[in-house]
């Protein structure tokens, strides 16, 4: 029977994966990170088809080249008769009845309204739409008309730290977005993502060299946010998410093994998971410390 609240917690993680990488997940991964979940056709679909959709019009979740059967060759083309036939299949599946929903699907529905809801509600915090407007009169720069103030924070020069610092101010209200519907004052959630960026940037400031800052950076953010929330969330629910991300970065331990006839790398996990090799790390300490207890 399907267990409904691992399903949840593994949509989220692969989620919360993608939204961080901001690279899409074939139809095969997705295979690895639901195989325990015994889904059938139905389902499976219906999995793959609101993922594919996004959230909030977004990039999608499922590189859409990638829904094809395994054993269809060629590139593939979204011809008329595609788009109608995608058309008929969002169609058919806005005019099925809530009551006609497996419990899954529903939960899944709810789940993302109240995402969305919680999300609405940060947004029009006072605290919020303050700091918003406070970082409004900011310059926002494009990544590539960042690099070379990259260049020059790592060769330790002021200017180029405040700049990069206030370019990120909006990342950390961005990131925080994920961690609305958990237990936590998200005003402390979003003042401790400032002292992770804050922090961050520091280090970086004459290190000299490191590779791709815009990671470095985020995942300092998050981490800091992820922080707090251990130190005040109940630990029963904090060990839920690091059992859930544990669970995946086993699948991929597994599903690497097997292809690749070997022990697979740190590197190559993240590269699998979208997870950094730093969290992957930090993961696998987790589990180690609880093991030891």
């Amino acid at each position: 029977m399907l267990d409904k609240t691992s399903f949840m917690e593994v949509l989220h993680e692969v989620m919360e994966l993608v939204g961080t990488s901001g690279k899409p997940v074939s139809r095969e991964e997705l295979k690895v990170y639901f195989k325990d979940m015994e889904l059938n056709a139905e389902q499976e679909e219906l999995v793959y088809q609101y993922l594919l959709k996004g959230q909030r019009g977004q990039d999608a979740v499922i590189a859409e080249g990638t829904l094809k059967e395994a054993g269809d060759k060629g590139t593939h083309n979204k011809t008329e008769a595609d788009k109608r036939m995608h058309n008929k299949v969002a169609s058919d599946e806005e005019s099925v009845q809530e009551a006609e929903l497996s419990p899954v699907v529903q939960e899944l529905r709810q789940s993302e309204q109240k995402q969305k809801e919680a999300e609405k509600a940060f947004l029009n915090a006072p605290y919020v739409k303050m700091y918003l407007k406070d970082i409004r009169s900011i310059k926002r720069l494009k990544q590539e008309e960042l690099f070379p103030y990259y260049e020059r924070l790592l060769a330790g020069e002021d200017d180029a730290a405040d700049v990069v610092l206030h370019n990120y101010l909006h990342r950390v209200v961005a990131i925080a977005k994920r961690y609305v519907l958990l237990k936590v004052n998200m005003e402390d959630v979003v003042q401790e993502g400032n002292m992770g960026l804050l922090l961050a940037v520091k280090k970086l400031k004459g290190k000299g060299e490191q590779k791709n800052i815009k990671k470095y950076i985020e995942n300092e953010i998050k981490k800091s946010m992820e922080n707090y929330i251990n130190q005040t969330l109940e630990d029963d629910n904090w060990e839920q998410m690091v059992l859930g991300r544990a669970r995946l970065l086993q699948d991929a331990r597994e599903a690497l093994a097997k292809e690749l006839l070997r022990v697979p790398s740190i590197s190559e996990l993240s590269e699998y998971t979208h997870l950094s090799e730093e969290e992957i790390n930090d993961i696998s300490s987790l589990i180690k410390e609880k093991r030891e207890r």
